[in-house]
């Protein structure tokens, strides 16, 4: 149930060969795995979701875990530097959405 794979990037090391690979099956989390069309050695692991998912996945958790973070200091002290007036953010996230809009501000003036 081998599908070709064309990776021209993935150089298998023990017989140098550029393609085209294989898939096997794969294991857990990873969709399948990609085997050296020449000599079937294993190469990579080929994961379940793309990397348009993957990149989304991570922001999300990554904004997930800033908003339970407190503002850190260097945060609040580069807010007065770029003048930010009310109310303290709550969180990492917010101070970091804000310093980001406080800095396009800036870069919009003339």
């Amino acid at each position: 149930m081998a599908q070709e794979q064309e990776a021209p990037a993935t150089v298998c090391p023990r017989c140098g060969a550029t393609g085209p690979h294989t898939e096997g099956p794969g294991s857990g989390t990873h969709r399948a795995r990609l085997l050296c069309g020449a000599c079937g050695v294993f190469l990579r692991w080929l994961p379940t979701h793309p990397p348009e998912v993957q990149t989304a996945r991570r922001q999300q958790y990554q904004q997930a875990w800033l908003a339970q973070q407190p503002a850190t200091p260097r945060q609040l002290a580069y807010l007065a530097v770029l003048g930010y007036q009310g109310a303290l953010p709550a969180n990492r996230l917010e101070a970091s959405t804000a310093i980001d809009h406080l800095k396009r501000q800036r870069e919009e003036r003339p």
